[in-house]
C-alpha cells in the first residue's frame, strides 16, 4: 500500500507500507517508510540538486543513499549505532 501527494513545501511525500521482511529483526512487524523526493532545478538564481529522503525521526531526514547503506550495512552485521538507530526509527510501526 502506497500513499502519494504533494505538500506545500513542494515535496513529493510518499509512505509505503510493508510487511516484515526475513532480514529484519525478529520484534519488528508490519511498517511504514515514509520518504519525500523533491525535483532538481539545474540552472538560475535557485538552481538545486533534486532529493531523495527518508524520515528517520520527528522532521528528522537522511538521504535515500544514507537508508540503504545503513540496511545493507545491518543486513551484513556491521551497521554503526546511529545507522541503526535510523533503521529503528525509520520504520514506523504499522
Amino acid at each position: 500500500m502506497e500513499y502519494n501527494w504533494i505538500g506545500e513545501d513542494g515535496y513529493e511525500y510518499i509512505t509505503r507500507w510493508h510487511t516484515r521482511n526475513p532480514t529484519a529483526p525478529p520484534e519488528q512487524r508490519d511498517v511504514w517508510i515514509i520518504e519525500r523526493k523533491i525535483k532538481g532545478i539545474g540552472a538560475g538564481p535557485n538552481h538545486r540538486h533534486g532529493l531523495h529522503q527518508v524520515c528517520v525521526g520527528n522532521n528528522k531526514w537522511i538521504s535515500y543513499e544514507e537508508w540503504k547503506k545503513a540496511a545493507v550495512a545491518n543486513q551484513l552485521g556491521i551497521a554503526t549505532e546511529i545507522q541503526k538507530e535510523w533503521l529503528r526509527n525509520g520504520h514506523w510501526k504499522a
